[in-house]
């Protein structure tokens, strides 16, 4: 078994189609059909049944994929670690990157990574955990520094490490009227149109789910974006109402406008995490940018580990 039967059988395994994947691949179909018939004599089990459709993976395929990506990875990893040895000083680190974690802890760390080795670059990508750690299971990033919701349970090829302490805080402009008011009912948040994310689904879910459980009609959801700029036009200038990690409000100094309301229903504390595979150790830039960003937690939060 070598690397390249298991990217032909990932392919195969995806896209669920032999003629779709030899495109991928840039095969012919009997070269295809050649590789997998290989790799499944090599293992000594069937890997995929012939469909009406196309190819189906069997439970022998299933189990195999998991481990294919995981294989993967670390061959791109050692590759690219290879790279940078041989390219000292001008490494590259690749990095998954939650939004409460996009405003403040990330660039005060890249801000001291520059100071200390002006040489490396970052490529950070923004999204949700769910997606952030899938994409670095298949060996995109080095590590992910991201606060899911609390249901999120990770996958066991991963290790974590409590860094971060984040809050999401019900936001309005300071023109609002309720913004005066010592507590917030859920009613009066109701009846005001609200502005969530598109792409962060839990927000919504979570909000639907404070209102419920107090037996109230939840909130018109107005639009749904993952434009800040748009959300805060939306708060400041149309009197909607928005959920935002306090992260964020801590940092945004074109914030002036906008003002928390006190609505203890939706106190919640949701905790970051430096998420890093279990089985493989940080090439070393990843390592001093996972450094950096330990120090600046350690330096706003303390010191989180169990």
């Amino acid at each position: 078994m070598d690397f390249r039967s298991l990217r032909h059988f990932l392919a195969l395994y995806e896209r669920r189609h032999y003629g779709r994947a030899a495109d991928q691949l840039e095969l012919s179909q009997s070269a295809l059909t050649k590789s997998i018939r290989k790799l499944e004599s090599t293992l000594g089990v069937q890997l995929f049944e012939r469909g009406r459709y196309g190819a189906v993976p069997t439970v022998y395929g299933d189990a195999l994929a998991h481990r294919a990506r995981v294989i993967l990875a670390e061959e791109r990893m050692a590759a690219q670690e290879l790279k940078d040895i041989k390219d000292a000083g001008k490494g590259i680190v690749r990095i998954g990157v939650g939004f409460s974690c996009a405003h403040r802890i990330v660039p005060m760390a890249i801000d001291r990574l520059n100071a200390s080795h002006p040489g490396l670059t970052v490529i950070a990508h923004e999204g949700t955990s769910a997606e952030l750690l899938e994409k670095m299971l298949q060996g995109e990033f080095d590590f992910v520094l991201s606060s899911p919701p609390s249901s999120y349970v990770p996958d066991p090829e991963l290790r974590t490490e409590r860094l971060l302490r984040d809050r999401d805080m019900v936001v309005a402009s300071r023109s609002h009227p309720l913004v005066k008011n010592q507590h917030v009912a859920l009613s009066d948040l109701a009846t005001a149109p609200w502005a969530v994310s598109h792409r962060y689904t839990d927000m919504l879910r979570y909000i639907q789910k404070v209102f419920n459980a107090e037996g109230v009609v939840g909130p018109r959801v107005s639009v749904r974006t993952d434009s800040t700029s748009l959300t805060i036009a939306l708060i400041t200038r149309c009197n909607h109402i928005s959920l935002l990690s306090e992260e964020f409000l801590a940092t945004a100094d074109h914030l002036g406008g906008v003002r928390t309301l006190r609505s203890s229903e939706f106190e919640r504390t949701r905790i970051g995490y430096l998420f890093l595979r279990r089985r493989s150790t940080l090439p070393a830039a990843a390592e001093v940018l996972a450094e950096h960003i330990r120090d600046v937690c350690r330096s706003i939060f303390g010191d989180l580990s169990d």
